[in-house]
């Protein structure tokens, strides 16, 4: 009995001193103009680990110390990797560069016959008695 208790100590000790190694990476994101980047997102690349920036850009990530490259992305903005080698905290602030998008036009036409009654028409036409 005594031996099982000594290795749920031993577990959690381990667990418990592999997660005070991380390291906190904060920072702001913030656009060419000086405003923030509201919910951009953060990960690191090449893993499932990251964040979201708040409404004002700011952001709080823990990360094993060495060095990392961060990946930030958020809609109409150019992607932006920053590499930087961690050994304590550190602050991090990001400039994201505007990206315009060019939508295709839509024609609309009057009096267009909705596409649902040609398909009901031949669901009928086609159907087994």
């Amino acid at each position: 009995m005594k031996q099982i208790y000594l290795a749920l100590l031993l577990i959690v000790t381990t667990s418990l001193s592999l997660s005070a190694q991380q390291v906190k990476l904060s920072g702001t994101i913030k656009d060419t103009s000086g405003d923030p980047v509201s919910f951009a997102t953060i990960y690191i690349k090449g893993t499932t680990t990251g964040t979201s920036a708040n409404v004002d850009g700011a952001f709080t990530l823990k990360v094993n110390p060495g060095a990392v490259t961060l990946t930030f992305r958020a809609i109409g903005y150019k992607p932006t990797e920053k590499t930087v080698d961690l050994a304590g905290a550190e602050v991090l602030n990001v400039v994201m560069t505007p990206e315009a998008y060019t939508l295709t036009g839509v024609t609309i036409r009057p009096n267009a016959e909705d596409p649902a009654f040609e398909i009901i028409r031949n669901a009928i036409k086609n159907r087994k008695n």
